[in-house]
């Protein structure tokens, strides 16, 4: 299983899983999934969060975690 979960200030904010099989999507991958579910923040909330996922991003959720400023991405 691929997950994903959006820590701010070592609380866990956001969590999500791979769904592109479960509904007709062909972008909702884990770290999409779980910028989704942290709903709309501020530039300075995301600045101060870490993005943690099992699978290495593709590359529009790299993108999307660049525009919105995750200054840092585990990939483990």
């Amino acid at each position: 299983p691929i997950g994903a979960v959006l820590v701010h200030q070592g609380q866990i904010v956001a969590r999500g899983h791979d769904r592109r099989l479960q509904r007709p999507s062909t972008i909702l991958t884990a770290e999409m999934d779980c910028l989704e579910a942290a709903g709309h923040r501020t530039p300075e909330f995301y600045r101060d969060c870490t993005l943690y996922t099992t699978a290495a991003p593709n590359a529009i959720a790299v993108g999307t975690i660049r525009f919105c400023g995750i200054p840092r991405v585990v990939i483990g």
